[in-house]
């Protein structure tokens, strides 16, 4: 039973391999380039609160070893790529928190003269650092680790239906399943999206798009299903050969239903869930919200700024959806001819839609901000050292309580030479 349940959720990605094969097979007589890419990441540095405690929290050094492989092969007209990777992370004075992630990535284009396909898959097997709202203020807010496997399918197709109309029809498959996920109260679902954008070009410089969307958020464990309809509008200006910009917003109608199951236990320790029952609740609901989302790019004398935000709907692993408010900006500019500055700032905001599970472990309700400045010399062509900061401020809403994080780190990455595998 078990390894009929793997075979089923495989189903989409062995799909997608056999496309992504399949179309490289049908190619051959292009006289592909095959090639191989490997590189490798260390990283080492120091965390003054890697749990997230109130106050007092325990520093500890930080080891990261990142190898990767990519493998693909190239022609005028198609391309296709397998890239796999490791991230082994340590950390000496808080050895719970150690992770071993893995991930494969694969990805294939094909461009005719007015169409192109693209096809994206991947499978990753990560780590999670489970929060829980804190009982004093040394307690972190990282009380437990999990593993979380996620795997995706995204095939798209765009055609060029005259010099100035676009259509691109694109859909999103994500399957994802927690380790322990009945002691953790966390849920394993899966995600389809599908949308249709339909683009004009009024001029060179400004386009016009509106994207048509629906979703499906499944929870099989508890039978708890959401479906969202949405629409978004929005232009694409090109104000100078240095400043452009896209917006878009538009509004979602999301339908929840089913029956949400909720463990009811008692904590053993900071990190023991003891599940006594099973409390289950019918869900049906009907909620409206905005979508939008924003983006520019500025490119200054030396270096460029770039700007984003975007508020949209998420599944997670609680059974339920968020709303999230997303704020990033960056600039980038380089100092000298093999020297580059960054400064980088990241702000979430994220609200739960729908019923949830009121332990502790799932308020979601949070808000999160990142500032993050770095340093990054090209030592060689291929080897570049990277120094950066990172200060982390952490909020949830339903306790008011603040925990802050700051880490630094110094990285090592080289990325060996093409390796030509045939012509």
């Amino acid at each position: 039973m078990r390894a009929a349940r793997r075979l089923r959720r495989a189903g989409p990605y062995v799909v997608a391999v056999s496309l992504l094969i399949g179309l490289g097979a049908t190619r051959v007589a292009a006289a592909a380039q095959w090639y191989a890419v490997p590189s490798l990441r260390m990283q080492t540095g120091y965390n003054d609160n890697p749990r997230f405690a109130i106050s007092n929290g325990k520093s500890t050094e930080i080891f990261d070893l990142a190898p990767s492989l990519e493998v693909g092969a190239r022609a005028p007209r198609w391309g296709a790529a397998v890239v796999g990777g490791a991230h082994l992370r340590r950390y000496p004075g808080a050895s719970e928190l150690n992770r071993n992630d893995n991930s494969v990535n694969v990805s294939s284009h094909y461009d005719a003269q007015r169409l192109s396909w693209r096809l994206g898959g991947s499978y990753i097997r990560s780590s999670i650092l489970g929060t829980a709202q804190p009982l004093g203020p040394q307690t972190g807010l990282v009380e437990f680790q999990s593993q979380r496997r996620t795997g995706t399918a995204s095939p798209s197709l765009t055609w060029q239906v005259t010099p100035t109309d676009l259509l691109r029809v694109s859909y999103l498959f994500q399957d994802t399943s927690y380790q322990d996920a009945a002691r953790l109260g966390l849920s394993s679902f899966r995600y389809h999206r599908g949308s249709l954008t339909y683009q004009h070009d009024l001029s060179a410089r400004l386009q016009v798009f509106a994207i048509p969307s629906y979703s499906m958020f499944d929870v099989p464990a508890s039978g708890f299903q959401s479906r969202t309809v949405g629409l978004r509008l929005g232009v694409t200006r090109v104000f100078s050969s240095t400043l452009s910009a896209t917006l878009s917003a538009g509004g979602r109608r999301t339908e929840s239903k089913g029956v949400q199951q909720i463990p009811e236990g008692f904590f053993i320790g900071p990190s023991v869930f003891i599940q006594t029952g099973i409390r289950r609740v019918d869900v049906s609901s009907l909620n409206t919200g905005v979508t939008a989302d924003a983006s520019f790019t500025k490119r200054l004398e030396r270096g460029a700024l770039t700007g984003s935000f975007s508020r949209s709907l998420t599944p997670n692993g609680l059974g339920t959806e968020v709303e999230t408010n997303d704020l990033s900006l960056a600039l980038n500019r380089p100092l000298t001819r093999r020297l580059a500055g960054n400064l980088s700032l990241h702000l979430l905001r994220a609200r739960t839609v729908g019923a949830v599970d009121t332990t502790r472990l799932s308020s979601v309700d949070r808000d999160y901000a990142r500032l993050s400045p770095s340093l990054r010399w090209k030592w060689t062509r291929r080897t570049t050292v990277e120094a950066s900061y990172a200060y982390t401020w952490f909020r949830y809403r339903s306790s008011g309580r603040i925990v802050r994080d700051n880490v630094i780190y110094l990285t090592l990455s080289y990325r060996w030479p093409r390796i030509i595998l045939s012509r």
